[in-house]
């Protein structure tokens, strides 16, 4: 039996995690145990069940979430998880403004801070975000401001 060996301890994190995070495995995980535990008539966590089917019926009738959405074997459209890009955008914008006070233009700043702060070459949009985003407060910031907002590589950076 696959599922012979699991704690509460387990059923318990499986849970959490489809609670409060998208993981689709953990959801499979807990339904195959279900129904392992159901088609052989071994004994269950009840206390776990009922909290997962609660929650899926909570996100059915008062989220409308579509079944597989609310047992979390499907992600909502929108609802990705993303990645905290503050940083890098922070940074994009002070590199954009600084290139273009030297003389650079707009369009030549957002790809060289693309290359440098996303080098697998997905970045041009995002950094043209960023710097819409930011330009309006960094403007009016000194040089050596910006040159601070920086990681080391870039303080000094020279195209070539």
């Amino acid at each position: 039996m696959k599922w012979a060996a699991v704690t509460d301890a387990d059923l318990m994190g499986a849970l959490n995690a489809v609670m409060y995070s998208y993981d689709p495995v953990a959801a499979e995980n807990l339904i195959e145990y279900f129904h392992e535990r159901f088609s052989n008539e071994m004994p269950y966590n009840q206390d776990v069940l009922l909290a997962f089917v609660k929650m899926a019926f909570r996100r059915i009738v008062d989220d409308e979430l579509r079944i597989d959405i609310a047992f979390g074997l499907a992600q909502q459209k929108g609802k990705h998880r993303r990645d905290d890009t503050t940083e890098r955008d922070v940074m994009a914008a002070a590199f954009v403004i600084l290139r273009m006070r030297r003389g650079a233009k707009w369009s030549d700043a957002v790809g060289e801070a693309a290359n440098l702060l996303m080098p697998d070459g997905t970045g041009d949009r995002a950094l043209q975000m960023a710097y819409a985003r930011y330009k309006e407060c960094f403007s009016s910031l000194p040089d050596e401001v910006l040159v601070g907002l920086l990681p080391e590589e870039l303080r000094s950076y020279r195209p070539i």
